[in-house]
């Protein structure tokens, strides 16, 4: 497979809240890089190794870092997705659900989709922390691929 060629050098300070368009410009980037490229990148740097595309490693590590960047300047924008609004909206569906159940008024037939929403609503929030997990491992990984561990390639065999 013919290694993906980038040219997107259009981020700006790492410690700046991001913009849509940085985080627009760097997803058009990385979805422009094949998918079977990409799951590489992304199992290589769940194993702390480089891919084999140093291109594309590279075009994997600018996205992940632009999509880790904050999206304000106040502590609740540091979360994006809305991880805060989806935990309090699964808090309140919760104790909506006790007050119901509690009070008796409602029958449990007629209440039992409550809690089944705040059980997706934070299903929804885990998987997005397990995405910014990855995206932070492709970070992680060193760009120096001087050691063989740290290589791409087959382990020596001994």
């Amino acid at each position: 497979m013919a290694p993906f060629r980038c040219n997107h050098h259009g981020v700006t300070d790492a410690r700046m809240p991001t913009t849509r368009d940085e985080r627009r410009a760097a997803g058009t980037v990385w979805r422009a890089v094949p998918y079977p490229v990409r799951k590489q990148v992304v199992t290589a740097a769940r194993r702390g190794r480089i891919s084999a595309d140093p291109i594309a490693f590279e075009t994997g590590r600018e996205w992940a870092a632009t999509m880790l960047r904050p999206r304000g300047q106040h502590w609740w924008q540091r979360h994006p997705g809305r991880t805060w609004l989806r935990l309090a909206l699964a808090g309140g569906v919760v104790a909506e659900t006790i007050w119901l159940v509690s009070s008796g008024r409602p029958p449990w037939a007629t209440v039992w989709p409550l809690p089944v929403i705040a059980y997706l609503l934070v299903l929804l929030t885990l998987f997005n922390l397990g995405v910014r997990r990855s995206l932070r491992r492709i970070v992680a990984v060193p760009t120096d691929p001087a050691s063989p561990e740290l290589s791409a390639g087959r382990p020596p065999s001994g």
